[in-house]
């Protein structure tokens, strides 16, 4: 049985002069992205980018909000308490924001956020007593 080609007739056929021409063209004539194109597409990603980057800053400013609102109303809750208690409020607070005067308590203590701070301010001079409970913020 002999075979119809031979190995080197085959390999001298994939390596002739227009079988390498053809695969040249063909490189030559693949499709690439233009540079439009690919501005176009640098342009949507940065638009996109820059809407992501202004709602994040609103989320971001909004949770602070929220932090703060809740920081005022369990610290309002505790004086609040502190004054059913002693039938005033403090008049002044020790280092740990605890009350110290005129009747010392540990466990009412204000707490506040990290990087948070707050001024108490008492109003000794109205009748009931009041406060004023205020961020720097």
């Amino acid at each position: 049985m002999k075979r119809p080609f031979s190995t080197a007739t085959v390999f001298t056929t994939l390596t002739s002069s227009s079988f390498l021409k053809s695969k040249i063209h063909n490189l030559k004539s693949a499709r690439a992205f233009t540079i439009i194109e690919l501005l176009v597409v640098i342009a949507v990603i940065g638009i996109l980018a820059a809407i992501t980057l202004v709602s994040y800053s609103g989320v971001s400013g909004r949770a602070m909000l929220a932090s703060l609102q809740s920081d005022l109303s369990s610290n309002s809750t505790q004086l609040k308490l502190y004054y059913a208690t002693n039938a005033m409020y403090p008049i002044t607070l020790d280092a740990n924001n605890c009350p110290a005067t005129p009747v010392p308590d540990t466990t009412r203590c204000l707490k506040f956020s990290s990087s948070t701070n707050f001024i108490y301010t008492p109003s000794t001079t109205t009748n009931p007593q009041s406060y004023t409970l205020a961020t720097n913020k």
